[in-house]
């Protein structure tokens, strides 16, 4: 059978408060862990790259959080988080979503170079772990950004950005 809406709320609500307060319990331990006492021996450049990770994990949270808060009000309530979510929000939480498939691409590709040329992964430093994550991110706003600029400046009248309508030429 269907469940209670009122239970499936529930439900929904304490879900979501698991993931969030585990994603940031998580992601400040590996933050202050690896800043602040440098408890990570291995290659700096991935231990950069975890950092930026986590960080993109820290983003999506909070835009879930604002998220879940903006289904659960009415558009009276809570009017500023509203705007500020449909505006702004929505825009940094799928940025962040691009950048955390790159960079653990990038993550994945330094352990496998580094499992290739261990010699070679010793002169990696955490700075160019930081330029490469420097790189991904505005590779990330390039990807996700150009295409919104694309069609937000193209006049919709005379350029058609549906795929399906050019092939029914």
């Amino acid at each position: 059978g269907t469940m209670d809406p009122y239970t499936e709320a529930i439900l929904s609500i304490s879900y979501n408060i698991f993931v969030i307060l585990s994603s940031f319990l998580g992601d400040t331990t590996i933050l202050l862990a690896s800043i602040k006492y440098n408890a990570f021996t291995f290659n700096k450049t991935m231990v950069a790259l975890m950092q930026h990770l986590a960080v993109c994990d820290l983003i999506t949270s909070c835009m879930n959080t604002i998220e879940l808060i903006v289904d659960l009000t009415e558009w009276g309530e809570l009017q500023e988080l509203w705007i500020f979510y449909y505006v702004v929000g929505e825009h940094v939480h799928v940025f962040s979503i691009y950048s955390s498939i790159f960079l653990t691409a990038a993550l994945t590709t330094i352990k496998l170079l580094t499992i290739k040329y261990p010699f070679r992964a010793r002169l990696w430093t955490k700075s160019k772990g930081h330029l490469v994550c420097a790189i991904i991110w505005v590779l990330s706003l390039l990807n996700y950004g150009l295409p919104i600029m694309y069609s937000e400046f193209i006049d919709s009248s005379r350029v058609s950005l549906d795929v399906t309508e050019r092939w029914n030429m």
